[in-house]
């Protein structure tokens, strides 16, 4: 609020309709969302690779724009592809118990919902969990297809506040 007091933005247009769709576009308000990591940086650099494909240096603007519609035609047809299969019927979870994915059936397409469950299932089956012995908020991870580095994370968490810290510092990233 006090940058925008600070500019005097209180009647610019752009910046409110900007606010009102804050859920698409920052993190903060996407925090119950699957996201895959995928961060605002990284999208930038897909669409750059796009654009890369479908024009050179010496493309006329005419013809850049071209092949971006191209792009785009395919990519609305890939979908309306995807609608289709994902209206015929539903998915079903490998595990049909798993709240998360029957969550996940509901928001993903068919696609999104095979990463995201092939994700789940490697990460909920693919750890070692170890308690401490001497601290009962302390546990060690390790990834069990991780031959080669061997790495052990040690996670603390503290039940009365919910709080979560990791030696690989994600948690703290992402909250």
């Amino acid at each position: 609020m006090r940058m925008i007091e600070t500019g005097n933005l209180q009647d610019n247009i752009w910046l409110d309709d900007m606010y009102k769709i804050r859920h698409k576009w920052s993190t903060t308000f996407n925090k119950d969302v699957f996201g895959m990591g995928i961060l605002s940086t990284q999208r930038s650099k897909s669409t750059n690779n796009i654009c890369h494909g479908v024009s050179k240096p010496t493309s006329s603007i005419t013809n850049c724009f071209l092949g971006i519609e191209n792009v785009m035609r395919t990519w609305r047809q890939n979908e309306k592809d995807e609608d289709f299969k994902c209206d015929q019927s539903m998915i079903t979870p490998v595990a049909k118990s798993s709240p998360i994915l029957r969550q996940a059936t509901a928001f993903y397409s068919r696609k999104l919902y095979t990463m995201f469950e092939k994700e789940f299932i490697h990460g909920s089956c693919g750890l070692q969990l170890h308690a401490s012995t001497n601290n009962e908020n302390e546990f060690f991870i390790k990834n069990l297809d991780d031959h080669l580095f061997n790495t052990t994370w040690v996670v603390h968490f503290n039940s009365s506040s919910l709080d979560i810290k990791c030696s690989c510092r994600k948690f703290e990233m992402n909250n």
